[in-house]
């Protein structure tokens, strides 16, 4: 079982694709659904930067905000044309109010339906906010016309607007501009206001207790008429009863109609510190407002969704537990999404605010908006590193995730100048002073996503295939030149056992002519001739098989048997079950058989020479057996005898195991009779598979 699991973990394919698998999620994805790429990078030197068509032509003008390197910033702004060539700047001679922050805003809107957007920002002066705008072109003319409408007193410099300013067109066709601009701990100005173009009139809202800001201009009802709906946040300033009855500790939900009155009475939650953004839906026809209150006093109250008609009844509640989080709408407004800050989870719920199976991840502590990056008409998500140093761009589902990285201490989000185009759009991001300019569009060679896999897959397989083949020819190179040496090696010492038989034939020859017994001689000779032929017919060769050496040794047992005056008969037993072609070491039944009649047989009258050959399981087994003197009780001279026939079959049996891949070993002893002498030798040769 584990060689078999062995035997499937280092197979070729399913070792690939292991590797493959690995390998495809750590390679970069080169061919990503959607392209990032940067079209020009800009020195802002300080300006707030906007791209916005003014004159509808279809290219960008390029409009540098007034610089915010002081608590006091003038309104002015300097254009630039599509290709960056200075056109001139506009002096409000008043200062600008900020967003927020410490940059101010500008917004962009075709409030006279002449074709030509017009520029509008809040301005100060002395005690007195102002709508200020105007219209740098007019009729393909520049026009340096500054148009200003008074709005409210303040109290000191320290108000800014809140959220949108919103344009849209009333019931009767006239063109009307919704902002808020809110106070700090002053409590004056915090009111929404309206300019009616047509009448040229400034409307203001009732006093609003909490810092709030204009988060949606909506249809609120059936008979076509919209409504403000605003967030807020309770810092717990304490307000002039002048303007205000209402605790700046709770948060108040706060909801106008088009004519800046209260849709229903203030709804006030008793909670410090805390946050409240709305979010209108239409369930089923019915306009309702989704409430999110991120408390900062968890132990008071946990986060949680509320849901609230448009006369303020309270219908349904989701507690979304402890944290910060954001809502927003799906593309097809159909479903809440819900995105938790401390983990960044993203969750969805249906209008009934039950919870959905689909749920999603994205970096904890990012700010997230919805933006039509591509305006393909389906938001994307843009989501800003809590380090301000990076962003990231999901598709509607949170999949297909791109990002980029500043070189910067931090960047601006803004996506005024969000242009269509093929299979795109353009926008624009600040990061400190530099000024990117993004194509974010589709990847044309995103379907060679699918062939990644199988590419991979088939890389790594042909790579494991080649390292594996490799591997095998180097293996097969070393084997060739092992076999090689070791096949010199036993020629080597086959060299030596040959001269060592034709040396002891020449001897017995001697000895024979030496008697005159001329006919045995004769006879003799003959059959060593025979012996010696096939010596020298096989002389290349290093192995022999089991019959061929059986025939050869039995002729060399005749031609001693002539020699010795047949003093010594012999006999063979060979068990059936025996393979006669194995292959065996040349003369490794004659070495010993030599040595047995040699200094065993010689001198004895009534020898006896036996050769066992059988089969143990997978071994081959040798027994060569004589009568004879015993071991180490030979008398024959040195002279006879070279000596070294056993010690050259012990090295060839090592070079053999090497070069078959089978073990050899072999053992001497002494054959003892009943009355417990020795009276002979036993020679057993053992040839493991």
């Amino acid at each position: 079982m584990k060689e078999r699991f062995f035997g499937i973990l280092i197979n070729p394919f399913f070792l690939s694709g292991i590797i493959a698998v690995a390998a495809y999620f750590s390679l970069p994805q080169y061919f990503l659904k959607y392209k990032l790429e940067v079209e020009s990078v800009t020195d802002s030197k300080g300006h707030r930067v906007y791209y916005v068509d003014l004159n509808k032509d279809g290219d960008f003008e390029i409009l540098f905000g007034s610089k915010s390197d002081s608590f006091v910033i003038p309104a002015s702004f300097i254009l630039f044309s599509p290709n960056g060539d200075l056109i001139d700047q506009w002096n409000f001679g008043a200062d600008l109010v900020s967003t927020w922050g410490d940059r101010g805003d500008y917004w962009f809107f075709d409030s006279n339906d002449d074709g030509y957007k017009e520029v509008f920002l809040i301005t100060h002066r002395n005690d007195s906010a102002f709508l200020s705008w105007t219209q740098p072109f007019s009729k393909q003319r520049l026009s340096f016309e500054i148009n200003e409408v008074f709005i409210d007193h303040t109290t000191g410099r320290d108000f800014d607007i809140k959220g949108k300013m919103h344009f849209s067109k009333s019931r009767d066709g006239s063109s009307q501009l919704f902002f808020g601009l809110m106070a700090g701990r002053i409590g004056y100005p915090r009111n929404v206001y309206k300019y009616d173009f047509e009448e040229d009139s400034i409307y203001k809202s009732p006093h609003l207790t909490n810092l709030s800001f204009l988060d949606y201009y909506s249809e609120l009802n059936s008979d076509d008429k919209n409504g403000l709906i605003l967030g807020s946040r309770s810092y717990g300033n304490q307000l002039d009863r002048t303007y205000t009855t209402r605790s700046d500790y709770s948060l108040w939900l706060n909801v106008f109609n088009e004519d800046l009155e209260f849709l229903f009475e203030p709804v006030e939650f008793a909670l410090p510190f805390s946050e409240l953004h709305v979010l209108p839906i239409n369930n089923t026809g019915t306009t309702e407002l989704v409430l999110l209150i991120n408390s900062q006093r968890q132990e008071i109250s946990p986060s949680k969704l509320l849901v609230y008609s448009i006369k303020g009844e309270r219908l349904r509640e989701y507690e979304l537990g402890l944290g910060i989080f954001s809502i927003y709408l799906d593309s097809n407004q159909e479903n809440i999404v819900v995105y938790a800050e401390s983990n960044g989870e993203i969750k969805y719920l249906n209008f009934d605010l039950e919870e959905k199976a689909s749920t999603a991840e994205i970096t904890p502590f990012s700010e997230l908006f919805d933006i039509d990056v591509d305006g393909d008409g389906e938001k994307e998500w843009f989501s800003v590193m809590a380090d301000k140093k990076s962003f990231k761009i999901y598709d509607e589902g949170f999949e297909h995730e791109i990002s980029f990285d500043f070189q910067g201490l931090g960047l601006e989000i803004d996506f005024h100048g969000v242009k269509k185009t093929e299979g795109g759009s353009l926008f624009f991001i600040q990061d400190e002073n530099l000024l990117y300019l993004f194509n974010y569009k589709a990847n044309e060679l995103y379907f060679f996503n699918y062939l990644m896999p199988p590419t991979t897959y088939l890389t790594v397989l042909l790579f494991v295939l080649l390292i594996n083949k490799g591997q095998k020819i180097r293996t097969e190179r070393q084997r060739l030149i092992e076999r090689q040496i070791l096949e010199l090696q036993l020629k080597t010492i086959k060299n030596q056992i040959d001269p060592h038989f034709v040396f002891n034939a020449m001897n017995s020859i001697s000895e024979m002519t030496l008697t005159d017994n001329k006919l045995e001689a004769d006879r003799f000779i003959g059959k060593v001739s025979k012996m010696m032929r096939e010596v020298l017919e096989k002389s290349d060769k290093i192995v022999t098989t089991l019959e061929e050496e059986i025939n050869f040794t039995e002729n060399f047992i005749q031609v001693q048997q002539i020699r010795f005056n047949n003093k010594f008969s012999y006999h063979f037993e060979i068990d059936k079950a025996v393979n006669l072609d194995i292959q065996v070491p040349k003369h490794v039944l004659y070495s010993y058989v030599e040595n047995a009649i040699k200094h065993g047989l010689a001198n004895k009258i009534d020898g006896l020479l036996t050769i066992f050959i059988s089969r143990e399981s997978e071994r081959l087994q040798l027994i060569i057996e004589d009568n004879g003197v015993g071991f180490g009780k030979s008398k024959t001279t040195k002279h006879n005898s070279t000596g070294r026939g056993l010690e050259i079959m012990q090295k060839v049996y090592e070079l053999f195991g090497k070069l078959q891949k089978k073990k050899i070993t072999f053992r001497i002893e002494g054959v003892p009779e009943a009355d417990g002498n020795v009276k002979g030798t036993r020679v057993i040769v053992n040839i493991d598979d």
